[in-house]
């Protein structure tokens, strides 16, 4: 028997409190959209392809800004990429940080560009939290995001399929991102956990003999 994950995902649900914290801590404007990943800085996690995308979206004259949240053996390497693409003033890399709602609070998109992924957290996390999401369609993505239904989807490794899907992202319609966070809500909440754990052992204990 299959139980998905369950979390507490109230705290993103109520994240809009925060509005604007994550904006003042950068010194940006409200309006400043802040594009952002969550995840530890490894090779699977991909965040150089991350990074390509947004050379790409501020190539193109987006005024985005982008946030890496993590850390891990690549940030070296990925400091490096950022001088080497000029982006060295339009991504803040954030380090480990414990107030995601926080930061969930002021994101115009969540972007996953993992090479494989189990259940992607950090992007169901953010879409409990309204944020729009855009990822590649590797490992158990797809299983929790709907293309053009709960987000966007876009060819792992592909850094232009990538920055299409966070544009499609920064456009999304209120219906998706309500559809999003319903599903997610619905999905992989801590009651729902509850509720299928408690119903998986009722079931197996009606199958005991009584002593």
């Amino acid at each position: 028997k299959v139980v998905s994950l369950g979390f507490d995902l109230q705290p993103f649900v109520d994240c809009a409190q925060w509005r604007g914290q994550l904006h003042t801590e950068l010194g940006l404007p409200t309006d400043t959209p802040l594009i952002g990943c969550v995840g530890r800085l490894v090779p699977v996690k991909n965040q150089a392809l991350f990074l390509q995308a947004a050379a790409q979206l501020v190539g193109a004259g987006s005024p985005a800004h982008f946030v890496l949240v993590g850390d891990g053996e690549l940030r070296a390497s990925l400091v490096a990429q950022l001088s080497e693409l000029g982006l060295t003033t339009r991504v803040h890399l954030l380090g480990w940080r414990r107030d995601l709602p926080q930061i969930y609070a002021d994101l115009a998109v969540a972007v996953n560009s993992s090479v494989n992924e189990g259940t992607p957290v950090a992007l169901i996390e953010a879409m409990a939290a309204g944020v729009p999401v855009a990822a590649t369609a590797v490992g158990g993505v797809p299983d929790v995001v709907k293309a053009g239904q709960t987000g966007y989807l876009a060819r792992s490794g592909n850094a232009t399929d990538l920055a299409t899907a966070i544009v499609q992202a920064l456009q999304a319609p209120a219906q998706l991102r309500a559809a999003a966070q319903a599903y997610v809500l619905r999905t992989y909440s801590l009651e729902r956990l509850y509720q299928q754990v408690t119903a998986l052992y009722d079931s197996l204990l009606a199958q005991q003999p009584k002593l």
